[in-house]
């Protein structure tokens, strides 16, 4: 999977699916060396009366470690703050929507879009969540 760098390569990406697209979707993951925002694309193709709906893996956003700036301001994860660029950029572009709900800060229980009428907004930051059962409605970042 690419490494999404710059809205040329976001672009190149989006259209190598085919369909037009819909949604596009930033969640972070709790990678093995660290937090990722993993991109997808949720594209649908028209056939007369038939509408297929596809889900595609765009690629990630991920920085060296050391890295804590990005366009000369200080962020603890720039990463969130290109997404939010990116994904400004691809809705303007496309017409599609950007859906980003954990925003700078990574969250790992945010609901995926296909799944985020399950979601339910953490007591404490309002962030969505998917519930888990015996558990208070708190995301792990509130712990």
């Amino acid at each position: 999977m690419p490494n999404i760098s710059s809205f040329e390569v976001l672009d190149c990406e989006i259209q190598k699916i085919h369909g037009k697209p819909k949604v596009l979707e930033a969640l972070w993951v709790n990678d093995p060396e660290g937090w990722v925002l993993h991109m997808k694309l949720y594209s649908e193709v028209d056939f007369f009366f038939w509408k297929q709906k596809n889900v595609n893996d765009l690629g990630t956003i991920i920085f060296s470690f050391h890295l804590t700036s990005f366009n000369g301001l200080e962020y603890e994860y720039p990463e969130a703050l290109l997404a939010q660029q990116l994904g400004e950029e691809a809705a303007r572009k496309y017409g599609l929507t950007f859906y980003f709900p954990s925003g700078e800060i990574p969250n790992s229980a945010c609901p995926a879009w296909d799944k985020k009428h399950l979601g339910v907004p953490c007591h404490i930051c309002q962030t969505p969540m998917l519930p888990k059962k015996q558990q208070a409605n708190i995301c792990p970042n509130c712990l």
